[in-house]
C-alpha cells in the first residue's frame, strides 16, 4: 500500500504539473501572440474569401483587418452585422476564432483539434512513471509528454474559450 511519504510525493506531483502546465500554457500564448480574448463587433465594410475556410474582412467603423479560418463554410456578406472573438496577432491583425452573424443569424468557429486525450495521457504518463521510477528516472521525458499535449490543445482552449464568450454576450 502507499505510504504517507509517498501519498506525499503524488500530491507534490499534482502540484506540480498543474503550476509547470500554466507556465507552459502562458509561455505557448506568448509565442502565438495569444495575450488575451478581445470581443469586437460591427457593420462589415469589407469581405475577401482567401480559400472556402478562410476569410479576411474589416468592419466599417475600423481599419484592423480581420481573418477567420473557420471549420464550416463562412457565412460573411458586406453590410452585415457581426460579432467576433479572438486575438491579436504580432502583425496586429485580428484573428477571429468565433463568429456571430446577427444579420443572417449565423455562427462558425476556427477548427476545434478534439484532441484533449494527449493532455490525459500525458498526465497519466507523468504519474505513471513518476510512481513507478520512484519520481526521479523518467521526469524529463514525463514533461515532455505533458507539454506536447498542452501544445497540441492549446488552440482548442482558445477556441473553446471564444465561443463561449459569445454565447455569454449573446444572452
Amino acid at each position: 500500500m502507499l505510504d504517507a511519504l509517498t501519498l506525499f510525493r503524488v500530491a507534490l506531483l499534482l502540484v506540480s504539473i498543474y503550476i509547470i502546465s500554466k507556465f507552459i500554457l502562458y509561455v505557448i500564448k506568448l509565442i502565438r501572440g495569444m495575450g488575451r480574448t478581445e470581443i469586437a463587433s460591427g457593420r462589415i465594410n469589407f469581405v475577401r474569401a482567401v480559400s472556402r475556410r478562410c476569410v479576411q474582412f474589416q468592419f466599417a467603423d475600423d481599419t484592423r483587418i480581420y481573418e477567420m479560418y473557420s471549420e464550416e463554410s463562412w457565412v460573411l456578406y458586406k453590410h452585415d452585422e457581426v460579432r467576433v472573438a479572438g486575438y491579436i496577432d504580432h502583425t496586429g491583425k485580428f484573428i477571429a476564432l468565433a463568429y456571430d452573424n446577427t444579420t443572417k443569424s449565423v455562427y462558425g468557429h476556427a477548427r476545434l483539434t478534439h484532441l484533449p486525450w494527449l493532455l490525459v495521457m500525458g498526465s497519466v504518463y507523468v504519474m505513471g512513471t513518476m510512481i513507478y521510477f520512484q519520481f526521479y528516472d523518467y521526469f524529463l521525458i514525463a514533461m515532455g509528454a505533458l507539454i506536447y499535449g498542452l501544445i497540441i490543445i492549446q488552440p482548442d482552449i482558445d477556441v473553446r474559450r471564444s465561443i463561449y464568450l459569445l454565447s455569454k454576450q449573446h444572452i
